[in-house]
């Protein structure tokens, strides 16, 4: 399963 980090930084970059 994917990792917590994993999906905040996909997050983050589509914010950012």
């Amino acid at each position: 399963r994917m990792t917590v980090g994993k999906m905040i930084e996909l997050l983050g970059s589509k914010a950012g």
